[in-house]
């Protein structure tokens, strides 16, 4: 039997609470401390972390990768 991993997930990079993270860290900047992140300003941030991922996972494997995803259709 072969042995079987998460590779990936990005569960952490696009719910809420990432996104209050990623505010009260722009809000500790000096001059930012009534910073609001917009929804374009959060859009960019999670494509640039994405952007990150696809680049640590751009690997030759030996075997088959399975991707199950949630579409939200």
């Amino acid at each position: 039997m072969e042995k079987k991993q998460l590779i990936w997930t990005c569960d952490s990079l696009s719910d809420e609470d990432a996104r209050k993270a990623y505010q009260e860290s722009r809000r500790e900047c000096p001059g930012d401390e009534e910073h609001n992140v917009t929804d374009e300003e959060w859009a960019d941030e999670v494509s640039l972390w994405l952007d990150d991922e696809r680049a640590n996972l751009n690997k030759e494997v030996n075997g088959v990768i399975v991707a199950f995803a949630d579409l939200g259709l």
